[in-house]
């Protein structure tokens, strides 16, 4: 196998840097989230002698934790990164070794983040990192109001120094969720009505089109914070227009406005939406079926993805 003839170029060669890479992908890709050990402690091998001799490498940005995790060589792993970050070091292996982290030491892991981002402030990326560190924690519970309100500076710097239009509007989407989340109603009416003026010129793109699905949802959630239901139902046949194009494929759409408008009794509006979301989503079209004749019998079930 393919597998088996770079492992003996790695065998020959230590070096064989493209031969680790393939190697190291396959493993992560193909045991990432398996109980094969076996296989997890071949590929583990592989990151570490990454960390050991190119801790700058871009496979590591990869969420690599998956596959290391109760290995042999996690162990050295972590105590590699501890002696790369203790001493004078890019913001590319801080990067790197906040990824690493993320699970095991979050706070570690905005460290880290926070260090690269005081190295290279010009890099919009390492903000956008750091504004995500902080929502994953304030999503764990751990001092939330105070990560969400970082998480939201974080971001509100990214979109600044960002250059491509489409990752900011993606970025804004982000942003006005989060506003909202952290209850600052004018900064989410702001980030929506600005994501939407951006995104009219790249309505082609599909990454526009998921960040656009996800404005019209906020949006609606705002409305419905103010107490206006009817305008809450046009956001989301909004929505439910731009879902049209999307592909959901895989992660599904977004339920946070439908849930609520259900709970006030909006079954019309929200069946219109599941029947979009039907021709779309291919992996949820069992769930949206009982989800709609349940409707018809009454009563109301949470939409998940």
């Amino acid at each position: 196998s393919e597998t088996a003839v770079l492992e003996l170029q790695v065998a020959k060669d230590s070096d064989a840097v493209r031969a680790r890479t393939m190697l190291a992908g396959y493993y992560f890709h193909k045991f990432g989230r398996s109980s094969s050990s076996t296989n997890k402690n071949i590929g583990a091998s592989h990151v570490l002698w990454f960390v050991q001799n190119l801790p700058d490498t871009p496979f590591l940005k990869l969420p690599i934790y998956l596959l290391t995790a109760d290995t042999p060589s996690d162990e050295a792993i972590q105590n590699e990164w501890q002696l790369l970050v203790a001493s004078e070091c890019s913001s590319t292996i801080l990067e790197n070794a906040a990824q690493y982290f993320k699970p095991k030491n979050p706070n570690k892991s905005i460290s880290l983040i926070e260090q690269a981002v005081r190295l290279d402030p010009t890099n919009a990326r390492l903000l956008e990192l750091l504004s995500d560190l902080y929502a994953y924690v304030a999503a764990k519970e751990l001092e939330t109001d105070i990560y969400v309100s970082k998480s939201v500076s974080a971001l509100e710097a990214y979109i600044y120094k960002e250059e491509n239009t489409q990752r900011k509007i993606t970025a804004i989407a982000r942003l006005a969720e989060l506003a909202r989340e952290s209850h600052n109603l004018p900064l989410a009416q702001q980030s929506v009505a600005l994501g939407l003026e951006l995104s009219q010129a790249k309505l082609e793109s599909k990454i526009t089109i998921d960040a656009i699905h996800s404005l019209q949802t906020t949006r609606g959630l705002i409305f419905l914070d103010e107490g206006n239901v009817s305008e809450a139902v046009k956001a989301l046949e909004s929505s439910q227009s731009i879902a049209k194009t999307l592909v959901f494929s895989s992660f599904g759409p977004q339920f946070a406005l439908a849930n609520e408008l259900l709970k006030l009794g909006e079954k019309e509006a929200v069946c219109i939406y599941l029947n979009c979301c039907l021709k779309v989503w291919k992996n949820g079209r069992v769930n949206i079926v009982l989800w709609l004749l349940e409707i018809k019998l009454g009563r109301k079930p949470v939409l998940r993805t």
